[in-house]
């Protein structure tokens, strides 16, 4: 079931987001066979993020003094996707 919720992909590529859109437009094809329901997949697409992406905001963010909140921000996930505690 397709939600109209947007949706943000982030893929660990270096390749062009048009060439990424394509791909998985072609995918949602294979996957539903009504045209309607795959244009309603892609329209729910809001952003696709590749690594240049990624590097040229991280960058941004070093530029702007962000760069331990964002290394903390990427502590403090990588502990809830491992689901690691800390004890005291």
């Amino acid at each position: 079931k397709i939600q109209k919720f947007p949706i943000t992909f982030v893929i660990k590529t270096n390749e062009d987001v048009k060439h990424i859109q394509e791909k998985l437009k072609k995918n949602a094809q294979k996957l539903y066979s009504i045209d309607s329901i795959v244009k309603k997949y892609i329209k729910c697409i809001e952003e696709i993020i590749n690594i240049p992406i990624l590097q040229t905001r991280f960058l941004e963010a070093v530029k702007q003094g962000y760069l331990k909140d964002v290394l903390c921000e990427i502590i403090n996930q990588s502990k809830v996707e491992f689901n690691y505690e800390e004890n005291e």
